[in-house]
């Protein structure tokens, strides 16, 4: 299954790659030839897990001949069922259970770019909402929602490969307040549990990722 994941990520990107780099050899109106915009896949799981972190798409800011900055953008959605069907007689099924879950997040960044003995430097802050559900049949508990904001300031550092390519590392501090509300009983669905925390935390790495500019 995972490498079923890995397969379909690469022909996605690949596709995506060769259309974008054909827009960009069809419609060049930066005079400067810089690349106005970049997708930024993160890396650290894709190997473990058949997809990558996060996939950020970025829209350079570009003044006086350099790229001084980039918006940062990300938004992830899922959606899950599981049914559970049986028999008595090897025939007829009959349905038995139900279970779904789905989440949605959004991100939204900004990274301002600078030189330092030739490397590429650049440090911003990203702020991340999240919001998913979790929902049971009607007779069992365990029934919840979950709601979270980040905000996570980084410092990075840009390794050109070629003239399309790149490659980053950014390190960063998360911040995240989490509300998370859970339906504790099977006899009573008004019977919710809310959890609510802080939590601060050092990322090394943030991010670890292969960039497409275009």
């Amino acid at each position: 299954m995972k490498q079923i994941k890995n397969v379909a990520f690469i022909a996605v990107m690949l596709c995506f790659i060769a259309n974008a780099s054909s827009l960009k050899a069809q419609n060049n109106k930066n005079p400067n030839g810089l690349p106005k915009y970049q997708v930024a896949i993160d890396m650290q799981k894709f190997f473990s897990d058949g997809i990558p972190n996060k996939v950020l798409f970025k829209i350079n800011t570009i003044r006086d001949k350099q790229i001084k900055g980039a918006l940062r953008l990300g938004v992830d959605a899922s959606y899950f069922q599981k049914n559970i069907e049986g028999t008595d007689d090897a025939k007829n099924y009959e349905h038995w259970y139900k279970e779904e879950s789905s989440h949605m997040s959004f991100l939204l960044g900004y990274e301002k770019h600078s030189k330092i003995k030739g490397l590429q430097i650049y440090y911003g802050l990203d702020i991340k909402s999240f919001w998913g559900n979790l929902n049971y049949p009607p007779d069992e508990a365990g029934d919840s929602n979950t709601t979270f904001f980040d905000l996570t300031p980084f410092l990075g550092i840009n390794l050109p490969i070629s003239k399309h390519f790149s490659t980053s590392f950014e390190a960063g501090i998360g911040n995240t307040y989490n509300v998370h509300k859970y339906n504790s009983s099977s006899f009573d669905p008004e019977h919710i549990t809310k959890h609510t925390y802080f939590k601060s935390q050092i990322k090394f790495p943030y991010t670890l990722s292969i960039n497409f500019n275009f």
